[in-house]
């Protein structure tokens, strides 16, 4: 049941805010967990010192999943602005900064491009003085090329496309740390009952 719901949990992101689904399925999840959680406890004696360790898990998924709604509703509120709204600075900021994380191997073939065209354009490969001055060219224009790719990297994005980079990153986000509490719930479920093998013997 944790490891299944943990799974849903991280597929939220993954839904097109085109489907309307997104809040029904958050807040469903959400309600899911309390639920399991309020049976839990109920299930666990009163006078017991120390909480479930299946109790602390749940309610860290659960304290996850309330970050998740409100998260997903300011994803869609971002994704269906008007497109006539300019963009704020900070967010197109953001966004180039998301996109380079996301596409590191498209800044690495532009790169070698530029280097093979610029190897091709040199009309003088045997001189010293003509390949320093070749090398400086070739600096500036790919500067001169950077500096005109981020300005027109800002112009590009609209709403909907920042909406679902910020829905790309918490996808990852999510996911791994999902799968590292998980790992870790296990793990430590499967020490105490090995531990506890052990004592009984």
């Amino acid at each position: 049941m944790p490891d299944e719901s943990s799974t849903i949990l991280v597929t939220i992101f993954k839904l097109s805010p085109e489907s309307g689904e997104r809040v029904g399925l958050a807040l469903t999840i959400l309600l899911a967990y309390a639920v399991y959680l309020s049976l839990i406890s109920d299930s666990i004696p009163q006078t017991s010192l120390s909480a479930s360790l299946l109790s602390t898990y749940l309610a860290t998924i659960l304290l996850l999943q309330t970050i998740a709604v409100l998260l997903t509703v300011i994803y869609l509120d971002i994704y269906f602005t008007a497109d006539d709204k300019p963009v704020p600075n900070y967010l197109l900021t953001m966004s180039s900064f998301l996109e380079k994380i996301t596409s590191l191997n498209r800044c690495k073939k532009r790169n070698k491009v530029a280097d093979n065209s610029e190897g091709k354009n040199d009309p003088l490969t045997e001189d010293l003085d003509d390949k320093t001055d070749a090398n400086e060219k070739r600096l500036e224009k790919m500067k001169e090329w950077e500096d005109e790719e981020d300005d027109a990297t800002r112009k590009e994005f609209t709403w909907k496309e920042v909406a679902l980079l910020l829905d790309k990153i918490t996808l990852y986000i999510y996911l791994i740390v999902v799968t590292v509490l998980t790992v870790a719930f296990v793990s430590v479920m499967v020490d105490h009952y090995n531990s506890s093998y052990t004592s009984d013997k």
